[in-house]
């Protein structure tokens, strides 16, 4: 996914999550995702900055393909919606079926 880039990933507990499970209304992901990861590619040179975002984009739909709803916090949302079909956005909370 990353080939041999140097990835630093943290997972924390998302004090925002309200366990509420009715997709019917409008939401904000925060409010539907129990954890929150920040991935981060500090230690390489920014000319691997588009490796790092492919590779975030692979992990993005390979996480999604296994049933887990996964939405892109970051500067390159456009690159995650064109290779993975989508991204959260208030017009569009919920991945196609």
């Amino acid at each position: 996914m990353y080939g041999n880039m140097k990835i630093d990933a943290s997972v924390f507990n998302n004090q925002g999550y309200t366990g509420t499970t009715d997709y019917r209304q409008r939401f904000y992901a925060i409010e539907r995702s129990r954890f929150y990861v920040e991935i981060d590619a500090d230690r390489e040179p920014d000319s691997r900055a588009n490796e790092f975002q492919i590779g975030t984009a692979s992990l993005v739909k390979r996480l999604r393909e296994e049933g887990r709803f996964v939405v892109a916090s970051c500067e390159f949302e456009e690159l995650i919606v064109s290779e993975t079909g989508w991204n959260w956005t208030a017009e569009s909370p919920l991945p196609p079926a």
